[in-house]
């Protein structure tokens, strides 16, 4: 048994080593860019033929308490998206990483769609305090907004309980999980600003991207009052690299002692040099390799002027890191983030 093991992990050596060889030269800061993009996608097979669509819903992880979508397929021709993305925002997630943060009991009562604004009407269930957890009740007021705003056609949500307004602040952002400020400086001095990035970290098991708000402050380098995009991504890539902080309950996506060698931005392609440590630590690790590639790509295609990512192993363009996921073309962030298949694979 161990001399199979041993072979089979030989054989995925050399089979990572042909791909990798197999690839042109591209020198950082050359000009020029690959032709073909290639979106980050792991979508399964529908069962027996039959046609699939997808819909987005917001729940919290098990262990802490983080905002996370994730992507459900359901049958195909659905006539009420809206409705059934609702439904499973109440009813939680088809996998055992994560729960609804909607109170137990919780009915839809009524949904109207008009203008691009969506009225949702709960059941008085829809007031409790799910878990005994404060946070918890502006959680789900982030889940029922960003669960319904991934629809191209709503761009305001109005929640009601038993027909009448609901009372607390359930007003939309797009930072999800902001840390606590507590012990940050309100006040920067004049060569110090406050920015604030989404950084896409894992759950505790490694399933889920997690989108965590970081604060982090750039000092110099300012272009008429705003930080150059190439200072932020650099800024955004140091977060990944780090990994969670202490206090957090989740996990990295990089691994440690990863370099970035160099990042620049071209035509809204953001060009990542890595040093080949990624490599070494990836062999045989197909999804610390997919959550790395997200996470990074995620990330910075989260910062406004940067639709796709182009990674480089010390400078130059490879096939893939360990052999799952090809990386030789430009990488746009698939929408369908998080995707769980019907039967749970």
């Amino acid at each position: 048994m161990v001399l199979q093991r041993v072979v089979k992990d030989v054989l995925l050596i050399l089979l990572s080593a042909i791909i990798i060889a197999g690839c042109g030269d591209f020198k950082a800061g050359t000009s020029g860019t690959p032709d073909v993009e290639r979106e980050i996608s792991y979508c399964s097979l529908p069962p027996d033929g039959e046609r699939l669509e997808k819909i987005i819903a917001y729940f919290v992880t098990t262990k802490g308490i983080y905002l996370y979508p994730q992507t459900i397929e359901i049958p195909g021709g659905t006539r009420e998206p809206v409705k059934t993305a609702l439904e499973h925002l109440i009813k939680g997630p088809q996998r055992d990483w994560g729960k609804s943060v909607i109170p137990e009991g919780t009915k839809l009562i009524s949904l109207e769609i008009s203008d691009n604004c969506a009225e949702v009407n709960f059941s008085k269930e829809f007031l409790e305090r799910p878990y005994n957890l404060m946070v918890l009740d502006k959680l789900k007021l982030q889940a029922v907004h960003h669960t319904l705003r991934e629809f191209e056609d709503i761009s305001k949500v109005t929640i009601l309980v038993e027909g009448q307004p609901y009372e607390g602040d359930s007003r939309f952002s797009p930072w999800l999980n902001s840390i606590s400020e507590e012990n940050t400086n309100p006040t920067p001095s004049d060569d110090e600003r406050y920015f604030k990035i989404l950084v896409y970290l894992a759950d505790e098991g490694g399933h889920l991207l997690i989108p965590v708000t970081r604060r982090v402050d750039i000092k110099g380098g300012f272009d008429n009052g705003r930080v150059p995009l190439k200072d932020l991504a650099v800024e955004a890539i140091n977060q990944l690299i780090n990994g969670p902080e202490e206090s957090e309950k989740l996990a990295p996506t990089v691994p440690k002692g990863v370099e970035l060698r160099d990042l620049y931005i071209k035509d809204n392609t953001a060009y990542v040099d890595i040093g080949k440590e990624i490599i070494i630590k990836n062999i045989n690790k197909e999804i610390n390799e997919k959550l790395a590639i997200e996470s990074i790509v995620y990330t910075l295609t989260s910062l406004s002027g940067i639709n796709q990512v182009q990674f480089l192993i010390d400078g130059k363009v490879m096939g893939s890191i360990s052999g799952s996921v090809n990386i030789s073309k430009p990488i746009k962030p698939s929408k369908w983030i998080n995707l769980v298949s019907p039967d749970g694979l």
